[in-house]
């Protein structure tokens, strides 16, 4: 019997490869799919065609057959909206138009990012007494991220993909999908501490009362989140919670029926997320760790508009940090391809004082390229198999294991 399982189980090993390999081909494929090389233009006649040169009283367009043909200014047409050409620019235009060796530093500005990221993520994983080296955190959260650029519900997706690979390395599998979106709010609220330091920065050096008013918005969300961890937290007031609805758990006739399950599953979620908020110091290192993680990110983006040539003030740099943190709060919305559209009508809003229509598509774009670049090692990943937990240097297999049944 021997000899023959063997072929079988090298046959499967070799199947499952090759399906990995089509899987990351095509969501290579699906990400560089819409990255737009060229400049693009839309006519008053309703062609959308690939723009070779952009003057200041001409477009020349490349037609469908290959041959190019030049038209004046005015037969491009406007946005609606906007009242702004329907001109996109492209990796080309912004590459050949910037100044690259700041482009090149935004890159560097971002590196250390998914770094501290993953040592965010297994400090969160800790407090859930889920232990994984910090080697197995960086492989998962790079995978993750990479995938958040295949998810067209927003920039939440890769979520979904990172909650089943490190339910893979535990058997505690609600605990672990838990963990995953808890780390993303900490990643929210960390979001916001460092917009509001920012605003209170220049509330104090500037003089700005606008941002001094959105200063005190932003603390009476974060103490109504406070609040709300600490009633959350009261015994008191989930002794009143179980007496309005009749009881505890335990009054469940079948525990074992769909609805005992689901019930369960909502117990041991309940019991993460109070686990993680006893945690203090854990969490506070893991909000600290997040501030330092969004102020890297929002760097990167920052020098990547000193790259653009977009004004460069001190009263700029601070609207910089502030709306291109709202734009990522923006992007995680689930409303398209990685909110696209959504971020950049952020900017246009905001940042058009400090910047063309063309320098603010640009820069939404070297958002996007420099997140893609810093996630592709998550391509390979994947494509390795990488983030399956491992057994005297062999990948598991799932289920097979003592203690990963369901949970």
């Amino acid at each position: 019997m021997m000899p023959s399982a063997m072929p079988e189980k090298s046959t499967r090993r070799h199947l499952f490869l090759i399906l990995r390999i089509v899987i990351c081909a095509a969501a290579l494929w699906l990400v560089l799919s819409h990255v737009k090389w060229n400049d693009y233009v839309a006519l008053e006649d309703g062609r959308h065609l690939v723009a070779e040169n952009i003057s200041e009283n001409q477009v020349t367009v490349r037609l469908a057959d290959g041959t190019k043909m030049t038209v004046p200014r005015a037969a491009v047409s406007h946005d609606p909206q906007t009242g702004e050409e329907r001109i996109e620019l492209g990796l080309k235009t912004a590459w050949h138009t910037s100044d690259r060796p700041f482009f090149l530093l935004c890159l560097a500005a971002f590196a250390p990012v998914p770094l501290i990221q993953s040592l965010r993520f297994k400090l969160v994983l800790q407090a859930q007494e889920i232990h994984i080296t910090y080697w197995e955190s960086l492989k998962l959260s790079v995978a993750g991220n990479f995938l958040n650029f295949l998810a067209i519900i927003g920039s939440t997706g890769g979520d979904v993909f990172k909650a089943y690979y490190i339910s893979l390395h535990t058997h505690r599998k609600t605990e672990a999908v838990t963990t995953v979106f808890l780390d993303r709010i900490i990643g929210l609220l960390g979001l916001i501490i460092m917009v509001g330091f920012v605003l209170a920065l220049r509330t104090v050096v500037a003089r700005d009362r606008a941002a001094g008013w959105l200063v005190l918005e932003l603390g009476g969300v974060l103490v109504l989140v406070a609040a709300g961890s600490a009633l959350f937290l009261s015994q008191k007031a989930r002794s009143l919670v179980r007496r309005a609805t009749g009881g505890p758990e335990s009054k469940i006739q079948d525990p074992e029926s769909k609805i005992g399950r689901w019930l369960e599953h909502l117990r041991r979620a309940d019991q993460s997320t109070q686990r993680l908020l006893r945690h203090r110091v854990l969490l506070s290192t893991a909000l600290a760790i997040t501030v330092v993680i969004h102020f890297l990110a929002v760097s990167a983006v920052v020098l990547a508009a000193r790259a653009l040539r977009m004004e460069w003030t001190a009263a700029a740099i601070g609207d910089y940090y502030v709306y291109i943190a709202t734009g990522n709060v923006v992007a995680a919305v689930p409303i398209s391809f990685q909110g696209a559209g959504t971020m950049e009508a952020v900017y246009f809003l905001f940042l058009k004082q400090h910047g063309t229509f063309a320098q603010l598509l640009c820069l939404a774009i070297a958002l996007r390229m420099i997140h893609l670049l810093w996630s592709l090692p998550g391509a390979l990943v994947m494509l390795t198999g990488a983030y399956r937990p491992r057994h005297n240097g062999e990948p598991m297999q799932t289920g097979s294991e003592p203690g990963l049944g369901p949970a």
